[in-house]
């Protein structure tokens, strides 16, 4: 191995010469440290000296009894100082290699490989090294040969020398026992000394076999913590390293016992008091990790047993929460729907009140509804409450502080929405009592009116009696005058009717109809489609499941609409409810309340619905707010032609519902068919019955003005297929073209004038000119000719004011915003 190393290192072969020189080298260097020691057992096993040699050099030393017995004392006395000597000559070896590796010159990577190769060689040195040793120890505990030999010896003299026999007689004289005492002193002393040390041997033996009895009982001891950690229940608490060093302990005492390798006896108390000590800490290590873990399985326990305890509270919490949202669910929905009933009811008194055309009623009414309105919204929101607090999440996080807050905000909830109900029930009733009591009056006045009517024509009649008795004598002088002029008058008056004759037989076929062919064309096509709309979309939604999505639709077109002309409104403002409603309108989600929002793409009939519901709410508006306000009519016609803007079939939806409320505006007079019931008629031509009364003339004829108002301004206004100035003009053709009735026409008439009459002059010029001179010379005569009974002084008043200021000014006035 060296030699290899050597060649690695030089990175080429050996010579033979090389070769012998590097052996003998190596041999001088490793006997010249070996052949100093006075160990002749390490000698022998290392090959120095010849062992048939140094046998015969033994048995020439024991040639004699006296010799043997002094060889041995002095073996037994020095052997420990030559065990001594010996190892400390085998600890002063030195590493071979720097014998002969010293003077080469190497690199740091050769040296590095040198020394890992010395490292082998030294740990195979150090492991010969530990046999040597070993048998060594061995043999100071056994007694040498020769002190074998002496024993034997010393008995067969005592035998043969020390102890005479009974029967025989041994006589010695003094010379003898001369020649004898010298022989038999040292034998005596030795025999003492033997004796001596046999006993300390047996002493010494004895403490051996206690202090193995005392190693037996500690492996039992060990044994038996062994065995109460395997029946112990908390076996798994003992750790691994715990239960190796119990059974490493039990192993090492195994292992002294059966091999009996170690018989000095301070080296069997070290191990005793060792082995005791580790017992005792064992057993203590066991006691306390089983201790541990009894306490941890106690503390798991309580563990469990605490969080039954609060999984059985925590069921009971959430039953508790449970029963009573759902008490209180129940309780929320029969408030709700007393709230819709009273919804209802005070919708059908705000139609009541606006028939009795009185404002601050009519304000107190629309607040209440608002009112109302937000109440079943708060309501809403206190039941979509309980159905997010009655979700899985929630009632899995819920604890006692969550549970007593949720109670008790929906107890004090339902406390204030009663409160509000009552107050709301209040009201309505204080309402209905001032509407019974405005009728109350209304009638007291209509009565009162009638009597004063009366009182009046009977005192217009008596004054005309004593006209007539004073003007009787006048008469009869003026009686062949009078017949005069009334011949002339007849003559007239028969050329008259034969113009008139003339002018209505063109239009006999129109008077039949009451609407032009063309226009009732328009009509009935409006009207299918309108219809056709309008029920697709109310039939999907009037179903239980979209109840309240119907209802939310409503309140995001009733919220902005009815905000709309509000004193606190500026442009921005304006502007922005027209954004909500189209938003709407096009599927967006609209925010109506900060805790209602609404999207119109949920349902695909929403938006027709919504539009259809926007129609009948502006013509609403048109009956009230503009037939009070006429210039509001503007708003909403700006309204209308962003909406038409976005969506082309809202200008059908308008005109169907506009046509169905108000016919006129087409124009159509509406015949009655035999079939039809007073009702049925009144209700084709636009009137309402309230409590299965109709309405009387003066509310009806307001109504109708607002509407008149709100479809000529949109004519004026806009340019689309419905509503445009060129729909203007043939509405005009058409009205003249018919017979007029009572009323009605007068009215619409100086409505169309006042709106529209600026724009054709501008537009029509001369031809414009000739219809108005037309209707203030021809039609209006037309339409004083109706019987007084049914026409009322007041419609044509204001018909024949405004075509007189025409005729004044050359033009009619502007019709334009007023702020």
């Amino acid at each position: 191995m060296i030699f290899d190393t050597i060649e690695s290192v030089l990175k080429q072969p050996l010579e033979n010469s090389q070769l012998e020189n590097f052996r003998d080298a190596l041999t001088k260097s490793k006997y010249a440290r070996l052949s100093n020691t006075n160990n002749q057992d390490l000698r022998l096993a290392l090959g120095i000296e010849d062992r048939q040699k140094a046998s015969n050099l033994e048995k020439q030393k024991k040639h004699s009894i006296d010799s043997i017995s002094v060889a041995s004392l002095k073996n037994d006395l020095d052997i420990k100082e030559k065990n001594k000597s010996a190892s400390e000559n085998l600890t002063e070896t030195t590493n071979i290699s720097s014998l002969f590796l010293k003077d080469i010159l190497l690199s740091p990577e050769d040296k590095h490989y040198i020394e890992s190769q010395d490292k082998i060689r030294r740990k195979l040195y150090l492991e010969k090294k530990k046999e040597i040793e070993k048998k060594i120890t061995r043999n100071l505990y056994n007694e040498p040969e020769s002190l074998i030999k002496l024993k034997k010896q010393q008995k067969i003299f005592e035998q043969e020398t020390l102890v005479p026999e009974k029967n025989k007689n041994i006589e010695i004289n003094y010379d003898q026992q001369n020649k004898i005492t010298p022989i038999i002193q040292p034998i005596e002393q030795q025999f003492y000394i033997q004796k001596e040390k046999d006993r300390k041997e047996k002493e010494e033996k004895q403490k051996i076999e206690e202090i193995q009895n005392n190693l037996r009982s500690s492996q039992n001891y060990l044994n038996s913590i062994e065995n109460k950690i395997q029946s112990s229940e908390f076996c798994d608490a003992i750790t691994k390293q715990l239960r190796v060093s119990i059974q490493q302990s039990i192993q090492e005492i195994y292992n002294i016992l059966k091999f009996d390798d170690v018989k000095n006896l301070n080296i069997l108390k070290d191990l005793e008091k060792k082995f005791s000590i580790a017992g005792k800490d064992l057993e203590q290590k066991v006691e306390r990790e089983i201790l541990e873990k009894k306490r941890l399985k106690d503390e798991e326990e309580l563990r469990k047993k605490k969080e039954e305890e609060e999984r059985v509270k925590k069921e009971q919490l959430m039953q508790k929460f449970t029963t009573e949202s759902s008490k209180f669910k129940t309780v929320l929905a029969e408030l709700k729907a007393l709230n819709e009933k009273q919804d209802i009811e005070l919708e059908a008194k705000s139609n009541v009140i606006q028939n009795l055309d009185n404002e601050n009623l009519l304000q107190i009414s629309n607040n209440l509804k608002n009112f109302q309105e937000n109440l079943i919204n708060q309501i809403d929101d206190a039941l979509s409450q309980i159905d997010r607090n009655l979700t899985k999440n929630f009632i899995e996080s819920l604890n006692q502080p969550v549970c007593d807050h949720s109670l008790k905000q929906l107890e004090q909830n339902i406390q204030k929405f009663s409160i509000q109900t009552n107050e709301l029930k209040i009201q309505i009733e204080k309402v209905e009592s001032q509407i019974q009591k405005s009728l109350n009056e209304l009638i007291e006045a209509k009565k009162t009116k009638e009597k004063l009517e009366a009182e009046q024509q009977r005192l217009k009649e008596l004054k005309q009696l004593k006209e007539q008795e004073a003007k009787m004598a006048e008469e009869k002088a003026l009686k062949e005058k009078l017949a005069k002029e009334a011949e002339m008058r007849k003559k007239e008056k028969e050329e008259k009717q034969i113009n008139t004759l003339n002018q209505i037989q063109n239009v006999d076929e129109n008077n039949k109809a009451g609407i032009n062919k063309s226009t009732f064309e328009l009509y009935k096509k409006i009207e299918i489609m309108f219809n056709q709309i309008r029920k697709e979309s109310e039939d999907a939604l009037n179903v239980k499941e979209f109840k309240l999505y119907k209802f939310e639709l409503q309140k995001a077109i009733n919220f902005p609409l009815n905000s709309l002309l509000g004193a606190e409104n500026s442009s921005a403002n304006f502007q922005d409810k027209i954004k909500t409603i189209l938003r709407l309108l096009s599927g967006q989600t609209c925010k109506v309340t900060s805790t209602i929002t609404v999207d119109a793409s949920k349902h695909p009939k929403a938006i027709d619905f919504c539009l259809v519901y926007l129609g009948r709410k502006i013509v609403e508006k048109g009956e009230e707010t503009v037939a009070s306000r006429p210039e509001t009519a503007f708003e909403y016609v700006q309204v209308i032609m962003e909406i038409v803007k976005a969506n082309n079939d809202f200008e059908t939806i308008l005109m169907g519902q506009l046509q169905e409320r108000c016919p006129y505006i087409l124009p159509f007079y509406k015949p009655r068919n035999s079939s039809q019931t007073d009702e049925q008629y009144y209700e084709s031509i636009g009137y309402k019955f309230i409590d299965g009364k109709i309405e009387e003339d003066v509310h009806f004829y307001k109504r109708m003005s607002g509407v008149f108002y709100l479809y000529f301004t949109l004519l004026l206004t806009c340019n689309s297929s419905y509503f445009s100035i060129k729909r203007a003009w043939q509405w005009l053709a058409d009205v003249l073209n018919m017979t007029p009735r009572p009323n009605i026409t007068a009215e619409m008439l100086t409505i169309f004038f006042k709106c529209c009459g600026y724009r054709l002059q501008k537009i029509y010029g001369k031809q414009f000119i000739k219809i108005a001179i037309i209707c203030q010379n021809d039609y209006l005569k037309l339409i004083k000719s109706i019987s007084s009974e049914k026409q009322s002084n007041a419609s044509i008043g204001r018909l024949v004011s405004v075509l007189e200021h025409f005729q004044k000014c050359g033009q009619f006035d502007q019709w334009k915003r007023s702020f």
